[in-house]
């Protein structure tokens, strides 16, 4: 039996020492949020399944922009959204 591999990437940060209204998870690095990086290298290697918990106000934007099939979850862990 082959044992399930998840991955959960912790991207709820503010990024008030960077001095910017945009969260550093999504500021842009190529044209393309730093999020988005992190959640390919994982895509790409043997992990079964990422799960990118996130602040509740965000989570339409990581489904509009960063399009994976993922699981998001807000801070509270309480409710599980998408896939």
């Amino acid at each position: 039996m082959k044992i399930k591999t998840s991955a959960i990437v912790l991207a709820a940060g503010r990024g008030s020492r960077m001095k910017t209204d945009v969260h550093k998870q999504f500021l842009l690095l190529g044209g393309k949020p730093i999020l988005y990086y992190c959640l390919k290298t994982f895509e790409d290697s043997f992990i079964d399944e990422i799960v990118l918990v996130t602040g509740e106000g965000e989570i339409a934007y990581c489904h509009r922009e960063i399009r994976y099939s993922i699981i998001i979850c807000d801070p509270s862990l309480n409710k599980f959204v998408g896939r």
